[in-house]
């Protein structure tokens, strides 16, 4: 049974998501596994720093080109590296740096909106935005190494691409 009909018998939107093991249900290819089988989250400053540091972006720091012909991607990448900063330093840093991160949190999303954007699409802006992400992750790189690290493995399928093979996200994240 593809999920699609399953989760329209709630409505269209999200399919719930058990909190607990009751209800299980067995299904004709469907398999369901047990709460206890969701791996652990990964530490939020592991992500940031294995994302933001990896060696598809940082081919991107030279700006578009032969090292880094997919922008969106690169984008893609930052947003998905900041947003996990935001979540390692929620409450643990001083306003003024938390507003710093913010900010470039939301412009690197803005230059993706405007990158795709069927009115005048661009990517002039994307030498800035490198450069202020590439800024802020050097700024605090001691900072998230000093949190709790894991190790990656190219063997996890479950990992996303930053994390799995140091490459970029996909053009759609």
């Amino acid at each position: 049974l593809p999920i699609a009909p399953v989760c329209a018998r709630f409505g269209g939107r999200a399919c719930p998501r058990a909190n607990s093991d009751g209800g299980r249900a067995s299904l004709a290819y469907w398999t369901s596994g047990v709460k206890a089988c969701v791996p652990p989250a990964l530490p939020p400053a592991a992500v940031a720093l294995r994302a933001g540091t990896c060696e598809g972006l940082k081919k991107c720091d030279a700006g578009k080109g032969d090292e880094c012909p997919n922008v969106v991607a690169a984008a893609n990448t930052w947003i998905f590296a900041i947003d996990h900063m935001k979540r390692a330093f929620r409450g643990r840093v001083d306003v003024e740096t938390w507003n710093h991160i913010e900010r470039i949190g939301k412009e690197s999303e803005n230059f993706l909106n405007q990158l795709t954007s069927p009115y005048r699409p661009s990517d002039k802006d994307f030498p800035r935005v490198v450069y202020n992400n590439r800024l802020i992750f050097s700024h605090l790189e001691d900072a998230l190494a000093s949190q709790t690290q894991v190790t990656f493995s190219s063997e996890d399928a479950s990992l996303p691409n930053p994390l799995r093979f140091g490459s970029l996200c996909g053009n759609i994240s």
